[in-house]
């Protein structure tokens, strides 16, 4: 979720992102890495527990 950024160009576009996306939810105090399912350290959560 934090890191490099690589700008490419092709497709008649330039200066674009192909990145995947990747989703972060605050799990138990710890920054968790939801989404995509294939590199999730942990499952979402929802609802929010309210405090």
């Amino acid at each position: 979720m934090f890191g490099p950024v690589k700008f490419v160009s092709g497709d008649g576009e330039t200066n674009q992102n192909r990145l995947s996306t990747y989703v972060g939810q605050w799990i138990d105090g710890k920054l968790e890495l939801v989404w995509p399912r294939d590199v999730a350290t942990s499952q979402y959560v929802y609802p929010m527990p309210q405090r």
